[in-house]
Formats: C-alpha cells, structure tokens, sequence
C-alpha cells in the first residue's frame, strides 16, 4: 500500500516565511538605527554651527567694543595733552611775569640807577613785555628781555622813543626767542641814550 506524505511539502513552507519575515525586519531595523545615528549627527552638527556662529558674533562684537574704547582713549589723551601744553604755557607766562616784577623791584632797590628814568621805564612797559635785565653805562642804558610777539616790542620801542627822559633808543637785536619755546614770543635788545639835563636833575642837590 502506498502513502504520500502530503504534509511534508506545506511543513517546510512556514519556515522558510518565518526566516525570511526575521531578515527583513533586522534589516529594518539595522536601517533605523542608522537613520537615528544620522539625525542625532546633523542635530549636534547644527548645534556646534549655531554654537561657532554665536562664539563668533560675541568676539565680533567684543573687537567692535575695544576698538570703540581704544578710539575714546585716544581722544581723551589728545584733550589731555592739548590741557598739559596750555598748563605748561600759562606757568611759564606767569614765571616770566613774577621776572618781570622781581627784575623791576630790583632795579627800584638800587640807588646807583637814575630813579626817575626806571619809573619811565616802568610806565611805559606795556603787559606784553617783560625784562631780563637793565644796565647802565654812562649815560647809556641797555634793556635786555622779551615780549609776547614783534608788535608788542616794537610798540614799546616807539613809547621809549617818545619819552622826554630818553635822547634816543638803538634797536640792535630783534629776534625769535629759543629759550622758553612759546609760540610769537621774541627776544629783543635797547640802548637808551639819557638826556644829560635829566641824568644830573636826578643827583642829589641838583634839583631845578
């Protein structure tokens, strides 16, 4: 008697749909694994780009703040040194002064000088000018010093050469002054000649 197994053919069947069905869904999910690996990647790329973009606009922005500091700071120390230089000017102006009446004060002390001849002097010194010294020769008085710029020299020249003290002024030396470096300031030398009536009217007992 024969017999046909007709179970054998449809047993193998479902194994092999079984191995099958597990291979595919490995494979899905070996390919979802990947996705994710991908996705977490371009998520920390776009982190770290947005993380550099900021590092970098806070630099940029830092840089724009120093050099906006550095501006100012050069600014203030141009004001600054502007200020030292005027300061500088103004001591020395007022040191020039305080000669000029220490020099005059001076002069006044000294009885050798004609009294009436300083005081003439004195008068006709306009602010702009100052002395360095006075010297008497004869009848010849030299007169060293400077003033603020030309004009003001000249000017005084002209107020000497008018006084009825005064014979007559020389103007040997007009020149730009290189000792205290202000700007117009010139350095400048007189010789006055004394009327004779004047020099003796000053002597004790020769009064008119």
């Amino acid at each position: 008697m024969i017999q046909i197994n007709l179970l054998s053919g449809r047993e193998g069947s479902p194994k092999k749909v079984l191995k099958e069905s597990t291979a595919v869904t490995s494979f899905s999910g070996i390919e979802g694994e990947s996705n994710a690996i991908m996705i977490v990647a371009a998520i920390v790329f776009i982190v770290g780009l947005v993380g550099v973009g900021v590092w970098g606009y806070m630099l940029h922005s830092r840089k724009e703040a120093l050099v906006q500091d550095l501006s100012r700071k050069k600014q203030e120390l141009k004001t600054y040194q502007g200020l030292i230089e005027q300061e500088k000017r103004f001591r020395a102006r007022k040191e020039m002064l305080e000669r000029k009446e220490q020099t005059i004060v001076q002069l006044k002390d000294r009885q050798s000088k004609p009294m009436r001849l300083l005081e003439e002097i004195y008068n006709r010194c306009p602010d702009s000018v100052w002395f360095e010294s006075i010297e008497q020769k004869g009848t010849n008085v030299t007169i060293k010093g400077r003033a603020k710029n030309t004009e003001a020299a000249n000017q005084f020249y002209q107020d000497l050469s008018q006084s009825p003290l005064v014979h007559g002024v020389e103007y040997p030396l007009l020149q730009k002054d290189e000792k205290y470096r202000i700007p117009n300031v010139v350095y400048f030398e007189m010789v006055l000649s004394i009327n004779q009536s004047t020099n003796q009217s000053s002597k004790p007992g020769m009064g008119a």
